[in-house]
């Protein structure tokens, strides 16, 4: 197997470039912008990026008060 050409953060940033200039990210547009590389890797490097990101931003549920846990119920 080859070694990889682009890093992590290379293709996390070449990602990062083609949404705010609109476009869908495909593992075609990211080794248009890089430069070169295995498309579907590079595609599948963006979808973990992308699923570590949901995962940080999800933040924990706040519990309602007991009051308005039965008014809500009731």
């Amino acid at each position: 197997m080859r070694p990889v050409e682009f890093t992590t953060e290379e293709i996390v940033k070449a990602g990062q470039e083609l949404q705010a200039a609109g476009r869908n990210i495909t593992g075609f547009a990211l080794r248009q912008k890089i430069g070169g590389g295995n498309p579907s890797r590079l595609k599948q490097v963006w979808d973990e990026y992308l699923s570590s990101q949901a995962e940080v931003k999800a933040e924990p549920v706040a519990e309602l008060p007991p009051e308005v846990a039965d008014a809500v119920a009731a």
